[in-house]
């Protein structure tokens, strides 16, 4: 969908994704409440749709005598998982990337870019990665740069780009088919804002080449990224002061510590978060 602020994500990514996200959040809130001993009416499994499920019914009106630090450890449980499993995905993701680079199935081999248009390298029909410059190989941003800086704007130079495949994920996004490999010749502009030599790029991440199964690799980077994002933000997102998210409650809790008036303004809060939250969602759309 080409529309700002909208992104589509692949049925089963949504599903794996929210599937990591609702039975940890939700055993989690089991798990504090048995700590704490408080009664679990019910707990189980769900479906809906296709997206799988879990729920932990406390028992509510025992969960409103405890003592509040009980009561606060119990709202903030679920969304404490979330941020442990996104953890958890993080070192996976690092460990991966590491584990790849040391065994040589994944290395350097290109700048992934997009050409602006007028520029240089969009007026010499540059698309991929550039692998090299004069034959120098460029495997990443800094070397890319290091290689422009010796030259002048108005210079001719001969650049080599490949086909690249882009993965959004964490790994590397760019991966490079050397078998595509062609060479152009372009002449360097002039960058207006300090006089260095400009082809006219964005970059969008160095690129790497495989030699491991393209659709393993594309599918764990995406899965991993999408399972962090997903855990990260609904995690952050469930502890905002909105009724009846555990952010709603742990904020209403509080705030009945200080005033008797914490329903009203539980209320006001919360209609302003969810009006801010909404706008965040659809307001790029609309305006």
């Amino acid at each position: 969908v080409d529309a700002p602020g909208v992104f589509v994500v692949p049925w089963w990514i949504l599903v794996i994704g929210i599937a990591f996200v609702i039975i940890p959040h939700e055993f989690m809130h089991g798990i504090m409440c048995r700590i704490d001993g408080i009664k679990i009416k019910s707990v189980g499994w769900l479906l809906l749709v296709l997206i799988p499920g879990a729920f932990v019914e406390p028992d509510e009106k025992q969960l409103a005598k405890m003592p509040r630090r009980t009561k606060l450890r119990v709202y903030a449980a679920g969304s404490f998982a979330n941020m442990i499993v996104a953890g958890i995905v993080l070192l996976i993701a690092f460990a991966a990337v590491f584990s790849m680079a040391a065994a040589g199935a994944v290395t350097p081999a290109g700048v992934a870019f997009e050409s602006a248009a007028g520029g240089a390298a969009h007026n010499a029909s540059l698309n991929g990665s550039i692998i090299a410059i004069n034959g120098i190989a460029t495997t990443s941003h800094s070397q890319l740069t290091a290689e422009l800086q010796k030259h002048r704007p108005g210079d001719t130079v001969n650049i080599t780009t490949a086909k690249t495949m882009q993965i959004y994920g964490f790994f590397p996004p760019g991966v490079v088919d050397t078998s595509t490999a062609s060479t152009k010749s372009v002449i360097l502009a002039e960058n207006p804002d300090n006089g260095k030599p400009f082809l006219g790029i964005g970059v969008v991440g160095d690129s790497v080449q495989l030699k491991t199964n393209l659709q393993a690799y594309a599918i764990t980077s995406v899965l991993l990224f999408w399972i962090f994002l997903f855990s990260l933000g609904i995690g952050i997102v469930n502890l905002l002061p909105i009724k009846p998210l555990d952010g709603g409650l742990l904020f209403e809790d509080l705030v009945g510590h200080f005033t008797k008036r914490n329903q009203i303004i539980v209320k006001v809060v919360s209609g302003v978060m969810l009006f801010i939250l909404l706008f965040n969602l659809v307001g790029p759309i609309l305006v």
